[in-house]
């Protein structure tokens, strides 16, 4: 107990708060970096980085993959009405013509 009541000396106070203060700022340069990075940043005029956020490529993989969907079940209508044109048929040929 006699060393929690030994008062604070305040250049260590000072140089932990320095130390939080950074630690504290770079942790938010890297959450700042990661949110341009999911995000996209805003790019001026003269900016030569093009490339398309990570949520502008998400959406447009959604899109792909929503008109594929769209392909799919069109592809499975038509192998369906294919299969009971077939079978249509072949009960036509398996019937047996009544004799006049």
């Amino acid at each position: 107990f006699r060393e929690a009541l030994r008062p604070y000396d305040v250049t260590d106070v000072i140089e932990q708060y320095s130390t939080g203060n950074v630690d504290m700022l770079s942790r938010m340069k890297y959450i700042q970096a990661r949110l341009d990075k999911v995000l996209g940043t805003p790019k001026s005029i003269d900016s030569y980085e093009t490339g398309p956020s990570l949520a502008s490529r998400i959406c447009k993989i959604e899109k792909q993959v929503d008109a594929l969907d769209l392909k799919i079940d069109q592809l499975c209508q038509l192998a369906n009405s294919v299969l009971d044109l077939h079978i249509r048929q072949v009960s036509i040929i398996r019937t047996p013509s009544p004799i006049a």
